[in-house]
């Protein structure tokens, strides 16, 4: 192995590390579900017709997506009144549950609900909770995915994080393209851990290494576009960035910068505009945020706080800590190592409704944000 290459392998190796339990490799899982079976209608063995490799990534057969019946399960119901509509999920693998979320997004176009859990499936869920589809990463004894965005075609594009590259799926949850190459150099990918898509289709993603922090804008085919960021604890450094959100309007990047304890703003051409929290556990504090994501009026963040066991949320323009959801435990509204949340975009502002991710509980939040808010 060249030196080069020995420094890169070292340096992700060390980045997983530090990034905590809850990304280390996948855990044995058991059987993959049964593939749905061939059509009746046209004699084809859809299984053996089915592409093996796209763009270069191999497709184990629980890597092709299996289509679900949402008439087979019902919808969760809504909570009257209160922060929490609707709660669903629970262990296990069946279409319906988890094993340890996170991973999540909702469509633009439909409302449907994407989450991907540690054992690498992906599932996609209508707005009432009724699961769609499911597929599986195309490996996963590396490693899975930790971040998730959809754009406005309907495609979820998936930050495959210990593999360097990101994956793009159909509606459908078929994989149509993949791209990324290992490398320390802007350009290139070490440990990808989040993603959002501009509605101009420009793909921001968080990257880290043992000593690479950075934030990298690329366009759909992969080609870099710009770098914001380094290692480092001033503002404006990041240590291990693990999420990336673009504000409505498309001018503003939120960045979880996990390891600094803090949520930093940059204009899209890399001027920091805002440090939000410190490490702690007192209300404006944080502690390990995994995720960040912009309210619908591009005024607030909501923050995933892995470590704190906790929801919050700030003001952006002067930093100020408005309200928390959750606290640790199993119990209805509390949260274990949540990690990831999104908005719903097709939901309007006044009826906002925000999908938190309870990793350690397996499950997931569909919280009514104007309630939480006390608007």
């Amino acid at each position: 192995m060249s030196r080069t290459a020995t420094v890169v392998a070292v340096s992700l190796l060390a980045a997983a590390l530090a990034f905590g339990t809850g990304c280390d490799r996948a855990v044995a899982s058991p059987a993959p579900p049964p593939m749905p079976p061939a059509s009746p209608d046209d004699g084809v063995d859809e299984e053996a017709a089915a592409p093996t490799a796209v763009a270069g990534v191999e497709l184990p057969p629980e890597a092709r997506p299996r289509a679900l019946d949402p008439t087979a399960a019902e919808a969760v119901p809504v909570r009257a009144g209160g922060v929490v509509a609707r709660l669903f999920g629970g262990e296990g693998t069946s279409p319906a549950t988890f094993s340890y979320p996170r991973a999540v997004a909702v469509s633009p176009v439909d409302g449907s609900i994407h989450v991907i859990d540690k054992r690498g499936w992906l599932r996609r869920f209508d707005a009432s909770g009724r699961p769609l589809a499911m597929v599986r990463m195309p490996v996963v004894d590396q490693g899975t995915p930790t971040g998730m965005d959809v754009d406005g075609e309907g495609r979820a594009f998936v930050a495959d994080s210990h593999l360097h590259r990101v994956l793009v799926y159909d509606a459908a949850l078929n994989l149509i393209d993949a791209w990324g190459e290992l490398g320390r150099e802007d350009g290139r990918l070490l440990l990808v851990t989040g993603i959002d898509v501009g509605a101009d289709g420009t793909v921001w993603v968080t990257d880290q290494g043992a000593d690479v922090a950075r934030v990298q804008a690329f366009d759909r085919e992969g080609r870099l576009i710009r770098r914001i960021g380094r290692w480092g604890r001033a503002d404006g450094e990041l240590r291990n960035p693990v999420a990336v959100a673009l504000d409505p309007a498309g001018e503003r990047i939120a960045v979880a910068d996990s390891f600094n304890h803090r949520i930093q703003i940059f204009s899209t051409d890399g001027e920091l505009l805002a440090v939000l929290g410190r490490l702690g556990e007192a209300p404006g504090e944080l502690k390990y945020p995994y995720d960040v994501a912009w309210g619908p009026r591009g005024r607030r963040v909501a923050v995933a706080e892995f470590g704190n066991d906790r929801m919050s949320v700030f003001e952006v323009a002067d930093g100020r800590f408005v309200t928390s959801f959750g606290g640790t435990g199993t119990s209805d509204g509390q949260l274990l190592k949540p990690w990831a949340l999104a908005f719903d975009p097709t939901a309007p502002p006044d009826a906002a409704r925000l999908v938190l991710v309870d990793s350690g509980n397996h499950r997931l939040y569909d919280l009514r944000w104007s309630v939480l808010l006390g608007d």
